[in-house]
């Protein structure tokens, strides 16, 4: 049988001997993975730290999951990425983008993920853990609720794989759109 992985997530600390610590401590209380967040700031700010927590996690016996956290938005951090590209923000119906959340069909975040991910693997990272990938929904004045995204390129593609505009209420095939985007 399988060993049950156990594990936790380890937030922020950026301190080597601290992490050393910490990682000593979560082995010493039966855990076999760690779950380390590699945010947009840590992209940023600590890209020759992040490949020594690795290391360090890995000496320790941990299994290793890196998490793009807040990398595109919410849950986490707040990504920069959005700052760069104003045009790849999750649009909804009624025109209005979603502040802080990337569209996932976005080229330029397609491109900036991928950059994420050799980042990653150049620290040592060899596991993703994805945190809660999803299209924002907002609540209407009369109690209904429109989701996210029908930026131009989802609305592109959309009409690529389904032959017909995408319509402003969700449906059976914008759910699957959506599903498949984020299989994608």
């Amino acid at each position: 049988m399988d060993k049950l992985l156990t594990g936790v997530a380890y937030h922020g600390n950026r301190i080597l001997r601290h992490v050393e610590d910490d990682m000593r401590d979560i082995v010493k209380h039966d855990m076999n993975l760690v779950v380390h967040m590699f945010s947009h700031n840590d992209w940023d700010r600590h890209r020759t730290v992040m490949p020594e927590i690795i290391k360090i996690s890995k000496a320790e016996g941990l299994e290793v999951w890196i998490d793009n956290w807040g990398l595109g938005g919410p849950p986490g951090d707040k990504s920069h990425f959005l700052q760069y590209h104003p045009e790849a923000h999750q649009i909804f119906p009624d025109g209005t983008s979603d502040p802080v959340s990337a569209c996932y069909n976005s080229e330029a975040f397609v491109s900036f993920t991928k950059s994420w991910l050799d980042v990653v693997r150049e620290s040592g990272g060899e596991n993703i853990f994805w945190d809660e990938p999803r299209f924002k929904t907002k609540k209407m004045a009369n109690g209904s609720k429109m989701s996210a995204c029908r930026c131009v390129n989802c609305r592109k593609l959309f009409y690529e794989q389904y032959g017909t505009e995408m319509p402003a209420e969700d449906n059976d095939q914008t759910q699957d759109f959506k599903a498949q985007t984020l299989v994608n």
